[in-house]
């Protein structure tokens, strides 16, 4: 029998979308039961790091390796939830579009035409002359898949700050639920079997409990 050969992890990378409320709340995004990984399972937001990932309309970005998986978390995020995460005014462009703070009227039609591939995140975020700034996505750690696992990923995980628990616009596909908690409550959730999370969900929910924003970040 010739020796086990682990499955090479998948580049990814996911946002720990967080408000910053007194007491403050984190998206889940629950995978569809459709989905060969991870069926049914509540999650953060994200996805794979392609390739080709564009590394251009990331500002700030300490270098290529963290602005290709900023650029793609901010992609999945606003793919997957409709949230346009992380965005600033390009300081270049003479657009008067405004960035997440005030977000852009078209955010629906727009990421309607990107998951339909008649639009492109990049082509989006020109048009309304706003760049992904990567100092406010802060890494968080990275999580491998066992090498036992079939299917792996090796993912860097961002926290991400909101200012409430508002407009997340759920398009159902490999996404069929989008819930906010807090951590303690996602906890409970589990503990009565109303949810499922992998175990990298699992430990940031239990050290947002233990050490609240920002002492997370030291652990």
């Amino acid at each position: 029998m010739p020796p086990f050969q682990p499955v090479t992890p998948i580049k990814a990378a996911a946002g720990i979308i967080l408000t910053t409320e007194h007491e403050p709340r984190v998206l889940l995004a629950r995978r569809s039961q459709a989905l060969r990984f991870m069926a049914g399972y509540h999650v953060f937001p994200g996805g794979r790091i392609d390739d080709g990932e564009p590394t251009a309309p990331v500002i700030n970005a300490l270098d290529t390796t963290e602005a290709r998986a900023v650029h793609a978390v901010a992609r999945e995020i606003f793919e997957e939830t409709g949230l346009l995460a992380g965005t600033v005014r390009d300081s270049n462009s003479s657009s008067a579009e405004p960035g997440t703070r005030n977000p852009v009227p078209d955010l629906r039609a727009a990421r309607t035409a990107i998951l339909a591939n008649t639009d492109t995140f990049d082509a989006f975020l020109s048009r309304h002359g706003l760049k992904i700034d990567a100092t406010q996505f802060q890494f968080a750690g990275d999580w491998v898949t066992p090498a036992i696992a079939p299917i792996r990923f090796d993912t860097r995980y961002y926290i991400v700050r909101v200012h409430g628990a508002t407009g997340e616009d759920l398009h159902i596909g490999e996404i069929d639920a989008l819930d906010w908690y807090t951590p303690a409550a996602a906890r409970q959730a589990w503990r009565e079997g109303k949810i499922d999370r992998p175990p990298p969900v699992a430990y940031v929910h239990q050290n947002l409990v233990a050490y609240p924003f920002p002492g997370v970040l030291d652990h």
